[in-house]
């Protein structure tokens, strides 16, 4: 498949085809073997610290890039789902011409159990937001209090100032506090409490997905860095909507707030996929 990315620096062309991936830019095209692709990175921007957008990128390995040997596609211009399709393509063409052995095809004759942990995922989530709102709640408001004890002890102007510092600090809170705040508590209404993959469905709590009624799966890579880890199951009834708690932080280490075993099961699910040709994207930001 042939996909195209338009930005002010160009149009950037890539073929994903059971040889490789050709990427054609500037009136150059350069090969690149399966092996050299490193994955996707989705950077949040912000400006002043204010949420500006987001960038896309494709990595690939190259010796001709002088520093660090890695080259950075910008897929920016593509909307997301697009940016998942191109993703998806490469990782379902390098699983279909990879070499696999027996145990792996035959990976999920025993059924997989996953415990998604929803307990203790709710309890750690209602806690973390407990803290990130009231900690600051606490400490603009005895700054408020200072400020007006100030202007009343006779030095008005700075009273004044650390009225209206307090004032700017509960929006700049509310701002940073409250996006982050809304998506915890969507996705804890969405926790389930176990999801069993066997050869033929996924099943989550009673919900039983038949390999051939879904359309595609959606799930968040265990690296990304996100408020809410989700799954998305579409079927002929629609989208069917889960969360697996928070990657917010550093990903790398294990979260009280998120699913324990979240990497083996976002790994499990994606080889399921690809053994019974369900589309399977990595939900990239």
């Amino acid at each position: 498949m042939r996909y195209e990315s338009r930005s002010v620096l160009g149009c950037t062309v890539v073929d994903v085809n059971p040889g490789g991936i050709d990427v054609e830019a500037k009136n150059k095209t350069v090969h690149y073997d399966f092996s050299d692709y490193l994955g996707t990175k989705v950077v949040r921007n912000y400006y002043n610290g204010i949420y500006a957008g987001k960038t896309r990128y494709m990595s690939f390995h190259d010796e001709s890039v002088k520093l660090g040997k890695t080259r950075m596609l910008n897929f920016s211009s593509k909307e997301k789902d697009d940016f998942m399709r191109i993703a998806a393509d490469i990782d379902k063409t390098c699983f279909d011409i990879s070499d696999k052995p027996e145990e792996l095809v035959h990976h999920f004759d025993e059924a997989r159990t996953f415990d998604a942990g929803r307990v203790s995922v709710k309890k750690n989530s209602l806690k973390h937001i407990l803290l990130l709102t009231l900690l600051p709640l606490v400490i603009i408001t005895a700054a408020l209090i200072t400020g007006l004890i100030i202007k009343k002890t006779g030095d008005e102007s700075l009273g004044h100032t650390v009225t209206w510092l307090s004032a700017a600090a509960y929006i700049v809170a509310a701002v940073l506090v409250i996006p982050e705040v809304s998506y915890v508590i969507r996705g804890l209404k969405n926790i389930p409490s176990r999801v069993i993959i066997d050869q033929y469905s996924v099943r989550v709590d009673d919900n039983l997905f038949a390999r051939e009624s879904i359309g595609n799966v959606k799930l968040t890579p265990p690296s990304y860095q996100k408020w809410e880890r989700r799954m998305t199951v579409k079927d002929r009834n629609g989208n069917h909507v889960y969360s697996f708690g928070s990657s917010a932080g550093n990903p790398q280490k294990t979260s009280s707030r998120s699913m324990p075993e979240y990497e083996e099961f976002y790994n499990a699910l994606r080889l399921w996929c690809h053994l019974n040709n369900v589309t399977f994207f990595s939900d990239l930001g």
